[in-house]
């Protein structure tokens, strides 16, 4: 690139704004053994665009674009035992796995593409034979979402 010429063009940004949201899970919740359990994050943080609902764990922003979700979960959960999936329209997709902190936590990442109709549920799965409590706390069982570009 010569120093006259930007290194991106000006109109591959697009301009604007969209839904962010922050949760955090204030009360322990008990997951059963081998059932794919919606999350409870019932404390905010903010939500600019009130898109997620906390009594049924939904995020549906009615502005279409392309989100990064991010989702972690802990608690005592049995080393290899535990998945953490983004589940979009009640069907999965995307799955992440038990982190190598130590930590017993789950997370998940990923950019998802949303049509203004479309919602996103975070649900954690345990195989430990029991049920399992999740830690309830705003660095440690959370979910966050944040509109990146339109489509």
């Amino acid at each position: 690139m010569s120093a006259t010429s930007p290194a991106f063009p000006v109109n591959a940004f697009q301009h604007g704004s969209g839904p962010a949201a922050a949760y955090f899970q204030s009360t322990n919740q008990s997951i059963p053994n081998s059932v794919q359990t919606v999350v409870n994050f019932q404390t905010k943080e903010f939500d600019t665009d009130n898109a997620f609902n906390a009594s049924t764990g939904v995020f549906q922003p009615k502005v279409s674009g392309i989100y990064q979700i991010n989702a972690a979960v802990q608690g005592a959960f049995s080393v290899g035992q535990a998945l953490l999936s983004i589940f979009k329209n009640g069907t999965i997709l995307k799955r992440g796995c038990e982190s190598a902190s130590g930590f017993n936590s789950v997370i998940v990442s990923s950019l998802v593409a949303l049509n203004g109709n479309d919602y996103i549920e975070i649900k954690v799965f345990q195989a430990s034979g029991g049920a399992v409590n999740t830690t309830a706390g705003s660095s440690v069982t959370y979910f966050n979402a944040a509109w990146i570009r339109g489509l």
